[in-house]
């Protein structure tokens, strides 16, 4: 039996660092900043 299930968050929440505890994944983890950016609303 397969199962499938997601992270679901607002962004810098925690969502790969949680990924990464519950897996003992390595995915990059940055702290990076949301200035100058613009959302894409469509």
């Amino acid at each position: 039996m397969s199962v499938n299930t997601g992270i679901i968050g607002l962004a810098k929440s925690g969502r790969t660092t949680i990924f990464n505890a519950l897996t003992k994944g390595k995915a990059d983890i940055g702290s990076y900043t949301q200035e100058g950016l613009t959302p894409h609303i469509g």
